[in-house]
Order: C-alpha cells, then sequence, then structure tokens
C-alpha cells in the first residue's frame, strides 16, 4: 500500500525579488506561493497561535510563538528595505550630477 501523500501549509517569508509573506501549499502549489499582506500573515500566525497554546501546554515563558516568528521577520524585513531603499535613494541622488559631468565632456 502506498503512504499518504503529506500536505501542508508554510507560511514564508520571501527576500527576494518580490519581498514579503507567502503561503506555500504541498503538494501541487504554485512554486513562488501565494502573497499574503503583514496584516494576512500575522492573523494567520495569531490563529496558529491560539491553535497551539490550546493543544500544547507550555511549560516554560523561552518558547516562540508563531505571531512572534511573524512580528521578528516582518521586522527584519523592514529594516533590509530600509537599507535598500536608503543605498538606491544615494545612486538616485548622484544622477544629475553625472549627466552633467558626461554633458560637459561631450561639449
Amino acid at each position: 500500500m502506498t503512504p499518504p501523500t503529506p500536505h501542508a501549509i508554510s507560511l514564508v517569508l520571501h527576500q527576494d525579488d518580490k519581498p514579503g509573506w507567502r503561503i506555500h501549499l504541498n503538494p501541487n502549489g504554485v512554486d513562488g506561493g501565494y502573497p499574503v499582506s503583514i496584516k494576512e500573515a500575522e492573523e494567520l500566525a495569531r490563529t496558529a497561535t491560539d491553535i497551539l497554546s490550546a493543544s500544547i501546554p507550555v511549560t516554560d515563558d523561552k518558547g516562540v510563538t508563531p505571531f512572534q516568528i511573524v512580528r521578528n521577520g516582518t521586522t527584519a524585513l523592514r529594516a533590509t528595505l530600509e537599507g535598500e531603499l536608503s543605498d538606491a535613494e544615494a545612486k538616485a541622488a548622484n544622477i544629475a550630477t553625472l549627466r552633467r559631468t558626461l554633458a560637459e565632456m561631450t561639449e
């Protein structure tokens, strides 16, 4: 007898060309996942936290909840994007100077 195919739903933080939270369904899900907003990701994580809290007794205060993982991931992604934006703005500020310098060279 063939074992049943496992099914899973994963909430994944992407930091590629389309950063943000995505839901991945396995098997037969879309490779890149389905995008969800930060609000939706937090709501899913809150629900998972509630389910886990109800079914698994907490024995210490060192555990990390799904909601905390989502919040921490979002905070880290925000810091990364702010850094990239700052770098891009600094590069863009040089465009006018570069154009002027090139124009002077062709005169």
